[in-house]
């Protein structure tokens, strides 16, 4: 932890809605993987019904004055919320956990290095291990490997993205305004496509930054409307599209289209 008065580099945005079953490894994470660096916790209450508030409140308590953000989001959504708390951060630096994910030890530093390093960096990502609602180790996921990028073919062709891996700088978010509180789905897609379509350049962190828990709660088991909010958002996004490149929007769209009815 950092002297309260020192000013922070980097916010994590962490939006929760009844989340008492993750949130204090969500915390404890955080902690770990923050220990020196200048942060700043801005949490979102999206409408708990379950105390929420007040648990967060308790895990902390012994931080210093102002490492801590706490917002109410009046039950909006996710992208309300991500929006709220990004407006509400000082910091150049986002980064987003959500609260039933767990950050890995490098979540924070690895992307604060990258990003100070190199100034015409807009936004960097790094993998993810999947694990189910135990913890238990299910899958690794390396996007890289595949030929995942971020720039507009690569980011359409293959649509990786991870908000809890993610770290983005704030003046970018404010360039393009922040996620699309429209969208029940796909919302970090689109935000990740528009980041593209705007010439925000991104990276990979080649290596798993945090652990995703697939559970039956979470937005990943709402496959209906994950499939069909993620095609909308791709067809959005090849509208505008030269005709020359028409053959291979219609390969994005069969192959959106193929991947919602493999899930």
């Amino acid at each position: 932890m950092v002297p309260g008065n020192v000013p922070p580099q980097l916010a994590v945005v962490l939006p929760f809605v009844r989340a008492n079953p993750w949130l204090t490894e969500a915390v404890v994470s955080l902690e770990a993987s923050a220990a020196g660096l200048p942060w700043q916790l801005i949490a979102v209450d999206d409408g708990s019904s379950d105390g929420g508030s007040d648990l967060l409140l308790r895990l902390t308590a012994h931080w210093p004055p102002g490492q801590l953000l706490l917002l109410q989001g009046g039950g909006r959504g996710v992208s309300a919320a991500r929006n709220q708390a990004i407006a509400a951060a000082s910091a150049p630096l986002i980064a987003f956990l959500d609260a039933d994910d767990r950050a890995l030890p490098e979540r924070l530093c690895a992307p604060l290095a990258a990003l100070q390093a190199d100034p015409g960096l807009d936004h960097v990502q790094g993998g993810w291990l999947r694990i189910d609602a135990a913890g238990q180790l299910i899958s690794r996921v390396e996007p890289w490997r595949e030929g995942a990028d971020f720039d507009r073919h690569a980011a359409l062709t293959h649509k990786a993205v991870l908000p809890s891996a993610w770290t983005i700088r704030r003046s970018a978010l404010e360039a393009i305004g922040g996620f699309d509180t429209s969208l029940r789905h796909a919302e970090d897609v689109d935000l990740l496509l528009r980041l593209a379509a705007a010439g925000h350049r991104g990276a990979w962190i080649p290596r798993p930054l945090v652990r995703y828990r697939v559970h039956a709660g979470g937005a990943s088991r709402q496959l209906q409307g994950q499939i069909e909010g993620l095609a909308d958002v791709v067809d959005r996004h090849l509208q505008d599209l030269p005709p020359e490149q028409a053959a291979w929007a219609a390969g994005v769209r069969y192959g959106t289209l193929s991947w919602g009815a493999w899930k």
